[in-house]
């Protein structure tokens, strides 16, 4: 792999921040330092485009920036591309040769070793190296591997230090925080060991905690760990692999996000997140996980941020199934019945929709609704218009739980194994991927599958394990 040229010259975040709206097709001076910006970090190539014009190369590059960043995507140079812009991020690229990749590669064995070979004089003592200790303790906690400190000559696999943002392995100059590399054989920066965990000493202010103007050591480690064990840039605002921070600003925790990508980096089982609060039905909706519990109530939480807790938002509607599709819920109850509401605003009931066939799982997948019945029978139908009946396509495998996710649908049986088959066409079987950790409710998020087990434990785990 071609290494990376770095920097020569600091990129000019002062002219990027004076910039004015500029439109595709228009021209406007101090364009070219966004044009380098998107360079620097993936999302355009030196060869593609007219300095200080935003033709059709840097209009579809800002698109991709802006759609990984989570802003309004307009191919234009916004207000809100300019304040993204101009925040203090991460070195290391979102994209590579233009498409956005999650995770890179893993490390081949298990064990790594790691060595500070400098600190900064910003933070009293050495309390900036046990911050980094820190960092490396949380993704040990998550990660199948195990992390040994030895002196900078015992050879170690990854080295820790404060630079001048005059790297020159990466430059740092310009609004960069810090650099760190990939593991061997998708690196980015050397091909050898040591690996860098590099932070820059020469234009910003260290701190442990939030401090005004500063940023937080073990914030900024945790995140080029990440890059260390494999992880790319998330596009998920809040994840500790999300490009850019600011001061004054700590986040120390793994989100679910950083915790899928892991997962499925080292190929990691289901992972216990917290109580499941006595489900009975479980379903995913725009980037939040929905149960209902055996009392008959309705709960909501996030999946990022697992110290948060389930939010009562009201009754259940004896549920025994349940999915999220175009922005709605939809149940199953004992009656065999089907409901539909709104997630918000809650004080909007439940509307009977028709009936339910005797469903024991459902699940969402292409816009259509599936589900399993008591006969181990599979079904589909349109969620509208309603006067359109369940069509049967297939058995259903004794399903106990069921979720559509990256275009598959997903099932876990009494017998606690979890299945995999695509919704098109029928006459393919169910594939055995897994164990399914004795299910109650499945469904999925935010491209993982969450389940509920029968001992009241919510779960986690990537797809195609």
């Amino acid at each position: 792999m071609t290494e990376p040229t770095p920097r020569t010259r600091k990129l000019d975040l002062d002219t990027i921040s004076r910039l004015s709206m500029v439109r595709p097709g228009d021209s406007a001076e101090g364009l070219a330092e966004v044009q380098r910006y998107l360079r620097s970090y993936g999302y355009l190539r030196r060869a593609d485009y007219t300095p200080d014009q935003l033709d059709q190369p840097t209009s579809d590059a800002l698109y991709k920036y802006q759609e990984r960043h989570g802003l309004s995507s307009s191919g234009a140079f916004d207000n809100p591309t300019r304040e993204e812009m101009t925040q203090s991020r991460c070195a290391m690229p979102d994209m590579r040769n233009g498409v956005a990749f999650a995770t890179a590669c893993a490390w081949d064995r298990r064990t790594l070793t790691f060595a500070f070979d400098s600190g900064t004089d910003d933070v009293p003592g050495a309390a900036e190296i046990d911050a980094v200790r820190a960092a490396f303790a949380t993704w040990a906690a998550a990660a199948p591997l195990t992390f040994t400190e030895v002196s900078v000559g015992q050879n170690p696999d990854i080295r820790i230090g404060w630079r001048p943002a005059t790297d020159p392995d990466l430059s740092m100059v310009g609004g960069t925080l810090a650099h760190a590399d990939f593991p061997p054989g998708c690196s980015v920066v050397t091909n050898t060991l040591p690996k860098p965990v590099h932070f820059d000493d020469s234009e910003h202010t260290w701190s442990v905690g939030a401090q005004p103007g500063a940023f937080d050591v073990e914030t900024v480690a945790l995140h080029e760990i990440g890059h260390i064990l494999g992880l790319a840039h998330s596009s998920v605002p809040g994840a500790v692999m999300f490009p850019t921070v600011r001061p004054d600003f700590t986040l120390r925790a793994l989100t679910a996000d950083d915790l899928a990508a892991i997962d499925a980096l080292y190929a990691l089982p289901w992972r216990d997140i917290g109580h499941a609060n006595n489900v009975v039905a479980m379903a995913g909706l725009n980037g939040k996980l929905y149960c209902a519990t055996s009392d008959n109530q309705l709960w909501m939480r996030d999946p990022v941020g697992w110290e948060v807790d389930w939010v009562a938002i009201g009754h259940a509607n004896n549920v025994v199934a349940m999915a999220g599709l175009n922005g709605k819920l939809f149940c199953a109850t004992s009656d065999n019945r089907l409901w539909i509401r709104d997630p918000f605003p809650w004080e909007v009931d439940w509307t009977d929709i028709g009936h339910a066939a005797t469903v024991v799982a459902m699940a969402a997948l292409n816009g259509k609704l599936f589900c399993a019945t008591a006969d181990s029978n599979l079904w589909m139908r349109d969620p509208s218009p309603w006067e359109v009946n369940w069509t049967d396509i297939g058995h259903a495998n004794n399903a106990v739980g069921m979720a559509g996710l990256s275009g598959k649908l997903f099932c876990a049986t009494a017998d606690g194994n979890l299945w995999m088959r695509d919704p098109s066409p029928w006459e393919v079987d169910w594939t055995d991927v897994g164990h399914a950790n004795n299910v109650v409710a499945m469904d999925a998020v935010n491209g993982s599958l969450f389940c509920a087990t029968s001992d009241s434990r919510l779960w986690m785990r990537p797809p195609g394990i």
